[in-house]
């Protein structure tokens, strides 16, 4: 099916990577901050943290044509039960202007503004207007668990809405195992486990793991989390998601001491790595470099800014070897 994602700008090229990922899509067009796809199945989407709106795809038309090209459309056969039309950037196009001439092509035609059967919404942008059927909003509160608001706190986590972005970019499936080799606070985990994952975390600092036990145990949550060593991790993971310690979770380790700490975890990754890893690290660190030295494919690479001096870096990684 075709479909619209209306997506968040505020970090635009991980929004349509997780949109792609997620639904297994495939891009037809950008516009502006509307994303369309092909997908099989829209409803993963449920789980997206940079989508505003999720959206059938049923026309575009240039913006002058915009009644020539609802005067056209097979209204009958696209609109079941009641309606209503939502209209964005339309200027003088309104709402009510729409559903009245839509109302005009309806056997029997039936309005609900609060809850319809079937919501209209209209874009206008960069000189056309592209219409669909709403299917799915985003209304995941992530601010209510931002890190500072957890029973344990830690100062270097991501936000809620990044870690599910990166929980996504995996393309694991609700109910697969996902391991975290440096869960720190567990915050990844915890929007993993929200999105029904079995999750699985360690670390090798005993003091984290306990924060991340009390943490889960806040959002009701079940996991397996063990005090070990991400280079010494020996069973196979279909799934990992992690954020590579740096500045002060990782006991302020200079460059080349966080690369050798890198290499050992990716090597052994090499060997567990069965689908897909995310990985986040710091931009100061030559990621390429260090997975030279495995078979490790990096499929996407993608930048987060933190602040002025640090840019987060987050590789989507396959395994290079064939596993059996």
């Amino acid at each position: 099916m075709k479909l619209v994602a209306w997506l968040t700008m505020s970090q635009p090229d991980l929004a349509k990577a997780e949109v792609l990922r997620l639904l297994d899509g495939k891009e037809k067009d950008m516009v502006d901050d509307l994303l369309v796809l092909d997908a099989q199945d829209w409803k993963p989407a449920l789980r997206l943290a940079f989508t505003r709106a999720l959206y059938e795809f049923w026309w575009r038309a240039p913006a002058d044509k915009l009644w020539e090209q609802i005067d056209a459309f097979e209204w009958k056969k696209h609109v079941r039960g009641s309606f209503a039309v939502s209209v964005h950037h339309g200027g003088a196009v309104t709402s009510k202007k729409v559903a009245d001439r839509v109302w005009h092509w309806l056997e029997t035609p039936t309005v609900n503004l609060k809850k319809p059967d079937t919501a209209i919404t209209l874009f206008f942008v960069d000189g056309e207007v592209i219409c669909g059927r709403f299917l799915w909003a985003c209304k995941e509160d992530f601010e209510k668990r931002r890190p500072h608001l957890r029973g344990e706190r830690h100062p270097i986590t991501c936000h809620p809405r990044v870690a599910r972005a990166l929980v996504n970019l995996t393309g694991a499936p609700v109910g697969a195992d996902i391991l975290d080799p440096f869960c720190g606070t567990g915050g990844l985990m915890i929007e993993a486990g929200l999105m029904g994952m079995r999750i699985h975390g360690s670390d090798i600092s005993a003091d984290m793991v306990e924060v991340t036990k009390k943490n889960l145990e806040q959002f009701s949550l079940d996991a397996r989390v063990l005090v070990k060593d991400a280079a010494h991790l020996y069973s196979p993971e279909k799934y990992v998601v992690t954020e590579l310690p740096y500045g002060r979770s990782s006991g302020k380790k200079t460059v080349k001491e966080l690369e050798d700490l890198y290499l050992a975890f990716l090597e052994r990754l090499d060997e567990m790595l069965r689908v897909r890893a995310v990985i986040t690290y710091p931009h100061t660190v030559n990621m390429q470099r260090l997975l030279k030295k495995t078979s490790l494919k990096e499929i996407a690479l993608y930048s987060e800014r933190i602040h002025r001096s640090l840019t987060k870096k987050i590789v989507v990684l396959e395994p290079g070897k064939r596993h059996t």
